[in-house]
């Protein structure tokens, strides 16, 4: 059984008026859907926040990440060069394609 029939009984049984019962039961029902997206606003409020604290979490982990990877590019063509003094058919290490 419903909230709002539960009180609609409960009010005619007190002896209230059905009118008075059914005014209740219809401002009971309102302000359970206003209660209901209140609670939907909320939960997607503190859903965007738990994604926004996440992207930029990984925008920082890119930012270090690239800068590990300049220089890191740099050192594998110093290495490639003196690989093929020893060997001139040593491959080219892979390119780095930072976007």
């Amino acid at each position: 059984m419903s909230v709002g029939l539960e009180n609609l009984i409960l009010s005619l049984v007190a002896g209230g008026s059905l009118l008075q019962a059914l005014v209740m039961a219809w401002a009971n029902r309102k302000k359970t859907k206003a209660d209901t997206a209140s609670e939907l606003a909320r939960n997607a409020l503190a859903q965007v926040s738990s994604v926004t604290a996440r992207c930029d979490q990984l925008e920082s982990d890119v930012r270090e990440f690239k800068k590990a990877l300049y220089p890191h590019q740099s050192w594998d063509l110093k290495a490639h060069k003196a690989a093929l003094e020893v060997d001139p058919n040593f491959p080219a290490p892979p390119e780095l394609f930072i976007g």
